[in-house]
């Protein structure tokens, strides 16, 4: 039987990257600019140096990219592309699907 090239890849993102990318997309969608890394550190509960790893390791993925300009909010991030979300993987929050 031939395997399919998804599964000899892997996924895309881990589930807690979908949990952050998922994130993103929703806060982006619903006030119209992505979040500071501060609103992404409050959402989930972690530390300041722990966002911005996963903002830098998403970024080198090529799941999200930067949006360059204003300080005044620090550091942003959009999502670039949606990412299709398979059923567990992860990218279920905000109270419904990506």
């Amino acid at each position: 039987m031939a395997k399919r090239v998804a599964d000899l890849v892997g996924p895309a993102f881990t589930p807690k990257q979908g949990q952050y990318l998922a994130y993103l997309d929703r806060y982006t969608q619903q006030k119209g600019y992505p979040p500071s890394q501060g609103d992404v550190r409050a959402y989930f509960g972690v530390s300041a140096p722990s966002v911005h790893q996963m903002i830098v390791t998403l970024e080198r993925k090529g799941l999200i990219s930067r949006v360059p300009g204003r300080r005044t909010r620090g550091p942003r991030a959009s999502a670039r592309r949606r990412p299709a979300a398979a059923p567990g993987d992860g990218a279920e929050l905000c109270g419904g699907r990506v």
